[in-house]
């Protein structure tokens, strides 16, 4: 049965979360734009998911870019 933790990122790992099994798979979508702090603030957020993911474990997700940062043309007409 999926485990589903509706947490803040920003505080320490969510009770619901340590001292369980390890997970398959985290989903962390359109989540990094809305974090406030340094990409290296932000890159905590991995090593802590890193922790609760199994050894073949699978860490997804997406953010929203600004248009600085769309890689092509496509991309910068949904900005």
């Amino acid at each position: 049965m999926p485990v589903v933790v509706d947490a803040n990122v920003t505080q320490p790992l969510h009770m619901a979360l340590q001292d369980t099994a390890k997970f398959g798979s985290v989903s962390m979508s359109n989540l990094l734009h809305c974090v406030p702090g340094s990409t290296a603030h932000k890159l905590r957020l991995f090593r802590a998911m890193g922790a609760v993911l199994d050894r073949d474990g699978v860490l997804t997700g997406y953010t929203v870019l600004s248009e600085q940062y769309a890689a092509s043309s496509l991309s910068r007409l949904a900005v």
